[in-house]
């Protein structure tokens, strides 16, 4: 399951186990508010949507076969799981998921593309079986505004890949120019 998820994402991807909220027991140095250093880290401190995800072991690393290369200005640098990736082929086909993924990532490099910015987008997705997809985005150094309502609006726009039951959320970090 974790090999087919990877190859067909074809990205790296990052997957905690089961969250859970009660962090009192936690040491400042298992703790990550950045998405680029989460590997290894018992809590993730999110910035798209404001809340504290925790794994029961550790945050892990995965790495596909084969990586694509992005050549544009915009490119994907990691995907990062905050369902239980065990969860998630209850909830919806792995290949229907990764479809969804890949065309989040088609919006957001068109909607970024002409950008002469440098920055970075957290873009958070949240699927449901009720209702359109939910978007959280936050964003680091620059970023045109305007190019950030074309994402929202073209992903809340990608119908038919409803969960049958809960949610699945994930967030896909970009960078812009760098």
């Amino acid at each position: 399951m974790k090999n087919t998820l990877l190859i067909i994402i074809s990205c790296f991807l990052f997957s905690c186990g089961k969250n859970e909220k009660n962090t009192d027991h936690i040491k400042p140095s298992e703790v990550s508010a950045d998405p680029d250093n989460i590997s290894g880290k018992k809590v993730y401190k999110n910035s798209a949507d404001g809340k504290t995800y925790q794994s029961d072991s550790e945050w892990k690393l995965y790495q596909p076969d084969h990586v694509k290369v992005d050549t544009g200005s915009v490119k994907t640098k990691h995907h990062i799981l905050l369902t239980d990736q065990n969860e998630i082929p209850n909830l919806i086909s792995i290949e229907r998921f990764a479809e969804f993924i890949n065309k989040t990532e088609v919006v957001v490099k068109e909607s970024m593309s002409k950008s002469d910015k440098k920055g970075e987008i957290l873009a958070q997705v949240t699927l449901t079986h009720t209702d359109i997809p939910k978007v959280d985005i936050s964003t680091k150094d620059e970023v045109d505004g305007e190019n950030i309502e074309r994402i929202f609006s073209g992903i809340e726009q990608i119908k038919g890949y409803n969960t049958q039951r809960d949610s699945v959320i994930f967030q896909t970090l970009y960078t812009i120019n760098k």
